[in-house]
C-alpha cells in the first residue's frame, strides 16, 4: 500500500515504497521522542491508510468518470 500500489492491482514505485516507509519510520521516531505512547503512532497509521484509501477511490471515480 505504500508508494502508490494499488490494492485492487496496478503499479507502484521503489522511490515511492522508500519515501512512504521513511515518513512513517521518521513519525514513529518523532512520537518516541516526544514521549507520546507508542500507540498513537497506529493511529496515525490507520489514519494515514484510510485517508489513502479514500483518496485512491476519489481519484479512481474521476478518471473512470464513475459517480
Amino acid at each position: 500500500m505504500i508508494g502508490g500500489s494499488l490494492l485492487t492491482g496496478g503499479y507502484g514505485s521503489v522511490i515511492g515504497a522508500c519515501l512512504g516507509a521513511l515518513i512513517f519510520g521518521v513519525v514513529q521516531i518523532g512520537i518516541l521522542f516526544i514521549g507520546v505512547p507508542n500507540d498513537w503512532f497506529r493511529v496515525f497509521l490507520g489514519a494515514v491508510l484510510l485517508v489513502a484509501v479514500l483518496f485512491n477511490n476519489v481519484i479512481r471515480r474521476r478518471v473512470t468518470g464513475e459517480r
